[in-house]
């Protein structure tokens, strides 16, 4: 399923031209070439800029352009682009990687591409909340790193979180005449942008409650004290989710009385997560406040 809306992505954004090509390992197809040795640190820094990568690897060319002519785009201006790429594909022989910039109306989409003499591999970075997303994360890097360098046939080399530089922000969203401003607004017509409390739908977060839990249980750090005193923490947390997804101003509206320390955690956590799906009035995505209870199990 990952792959498919990878490459669902994929097709939209760069078969059909709609994207700008950031940099290549060949000198064939851009001026904007690097060489092979720094790859993997370019790749390394949307992964630290960006909050989620959906895994689109696995194709050979064959299987690639077969999926590319049995698609429903198959037809009309399209057909010329697609059997171009079908042209340009068996002249490829040794790894080559490209790195493209979509954005589908509601954000960016990084695009990294390794082609080599059978195999097509796609990884995506993005923030836009999609289900079945891949969260970057500090904990993750490593099994990150290992995994991108095995499919992606580059030497192993350990980097240092450094966030790109001069890359347009999420925020940004382009039409022909450049960035378009987009217009946020309240069922009270907030002219001040300020919070709403009452949306007609809610943020959330991406794959939903289950998701959350999943997210929860994975990254709290249940406190030593509290655990050896048998103590189980239950929280109440109110936040604001921004238009973008951005979670902040995390506060506890009612605490874990025996076990502060509960409290903060759970507050920690939910300050890290990824980018909700923000709340909506009027199909236009607004900040709103929400309030989540956490609730942890002690673990035997």
């Amino acid at each position: 399923m990952m792959r498919k809306i990878c490459l669902s992505l994929f097709l939209v954004m760069n078969v059909l031209n709609a994207q700008q090509l950031l940099w290549t390992t060949d000198k064939r197809y851009s001026s904007s070439v690097i060489t092979n040795d720094v790859v993997f640190d370019e790749v390394m820094k949307f992964y630290d800029f960006y909050e989620m990568y959906f895994d689109g690897t696995g194709y050979t060319k064959t299987e690639f352009t077969s999926m590319l002519r049995s698609n429903r785009i198959f037809s009309g201006s399209n057909v010329a682009n697609i059997l171009n790429l079908e042209l340009h594909l068996p002249q490829i022989k040794s790894p080559t990687y490209f790195a493209y910039k979509g954005n589908t109306g509601d954000g960016a989409i990084i695009y990294i591409l390794c082609i080599d003499n059978e195999s097509l591999d796609v990884i995506a970075f993005s923030n836009i909340p999609r289900s079945a997303p891949n969260f970057t994360s500090d904990s993750n890097r490593d099994k990150f790193m290992n995994w991108f360098l095995s499919v992606f046939k580059l030497p192993n080399k350990k980097t240092k979180r450094v966030d790109p530089p001069n890359l347009p922000s999420d925020d940004d969203i382009f039409g022909e005449g450049g960035p378009i401003v987009m217009q946020h607004e309240s069922l009270n017509d907030n002219s001040d942008n300020s919070p709403v409390a009452d949306v007609q739908v809610k943020a959330s977060f991406p794959g939903g409650e289950a998701a959350f839990r999943e997210y929860v249980y994975s990254t709290f750090q249940y406190p030593v004290r509290c655990k050896d005193e048998g103590i189980k923490g239950s929280v109440l947390l109110r936040f604001l989710v921004d238009e973008s997804g951005r979670v902040s101003t995390v506060s506890a509206i009612q605490e874990s009385k025996s076990c502060p320390e509960f409290t903060e955690e759970a507050i920690r956590v939910l300050k890290k997560s990824p980018r909700w799906i923000p709340g909506q009035n009027r199909g236009k995505f607004v900040i709103s406040w929400r309030e989540i209870p956490i609730s942890i199990p002690l673990n035997d």
